[in-house]
């Protein structure tokens, strides 16, 4: 976390509140200012470790805690995302399910800076999913939702801090590569994926940049004949980097963000209900004015979800 204002106390407090009490909870100041670990401090709780260091980027605070963790299976949390109370126990019981598994992930709402639902979700995927698939649509869609085995994250050589904006598609990626079927959902919405007008996810020009360095370099891992599919990824990720826009109030680079999107996969594309979406939200905010705006942007969240 770096200066997480009011949104830590309460990430902290989801995490406590796990219905399985066996963890230990790590919390990495990436060189705060704003007082945010106050609150943290006061907590009387022995599962509670605070490190602080210099600002270096989410990476690197990742890294730093991952160095200090004793735990066989790592669970992320963003320092303004919440935590369901069954999170934990439902992931515990995928992985001594199938212990083939390296990763684990939840469905994720997403909510405002006072905890209210935005009407959009992460898709609902259901069990397995190969390198492919999340190659082609990231559908944890953060990190918050995502928990590994300590093992496969030393193997996939831990999180790129030259890559911020998509660690999470990253690291998930490489350790999708290590072997097969070791990726798989936990049905339900058990994470809360919070959007707010000062997260690093909203600078969309640096998510595009990541992305594409990302994109540039998943052929030196991806499996034979991945290739093929990196168009329909690039499209994907470029409809979410629309919104992204749309949501800054860019609508002209989000109208063309969306195009784009289209035309990078035009045979596959055109089909998902979601690109249709996402380019009447930013025409919607070229056009319209902000009531009607509101209209649109509701019409498209329920468009969204559908794919």
């Amino acid at each position: 976390m770096y200066n997480a204002g009011p949104f830590l106390a309460r990430a902290v407090q989801s995490a406590l509140d796990q219905s399985c009490g066996d963890f230990e909870l790590i919390v990495i100041d990436d060189g705060s200012t704003d007082g945010c670990l106050n609150p943290v401090r006061s907590l009387n709780d022995p599962r509670i470790r605070i490190l602080s260091q210099t600002n270096q980027g989410a990476p690197a605070a990742i890294n730093t805690g991952l160095r200090a963790t004793n735990g066989e299976r790592i669970a992320l949390l963003d320092a303004d995302d919440l935590w369901m109370p069954g999170k934990l126990a439902a992931h515990w019981e995928c992985i001594a399910s199938h212990p083939e598994l390296d990763l684990t992930f939840d469905w994720s709402r997403w909510i405002d800076e006072r905890d209210q639902d935005l009407g959009l979700s992460s898709r609902p995927w259901q069990g397995p999913i190969s390198f492919e698939q999340l190659l082609v649509d990231f559908v944890p869609g953060n990190s918050s939702s995502l928990v590994f085995r300590r093992r496969a994250i030393d193997q996939a050589g831990g999180v790129n801090s030259d890559l911020a904006y998509v660690k999470d598609v990253d690291l998930c990626l490489r350790v999708a590569r290590l072997r097969p079927g070791n990726c798989r959902s936990v049905p339900g919405y058990l994470t809360r994926y919070r959007r707010h007008s000062g997260q690093i996810s909203r600078k969309w020009r640096d998510h595009q940049k990541d992305w594409e360095r990302l994109l540039g370099q998943v052929t030196s891992f991806a499996p034979p004949g991945t290739a093929d599919l990196l168009s329909l990824a690039d499209s994907n990720m470029r409809r979410y980097v629309a919104w992204l826009a749309a949501e800054e109030g860019d609508g002209l680079n989000a109208v063309l963000l969306a195009l784009s999107a289209l035309f990078r996969a035009p045979f596959q594309a055109p089909a998902d209900s979601r690109n249709w979406a996402v380019l009447a939200a930013a025409c919607g905010r070229c056009l319209l004015p902000n009531p009607y705006y509101s209209k649109a942007l509701n019409l498209g969240k329920r468009l969204f979800n559908r794919g």
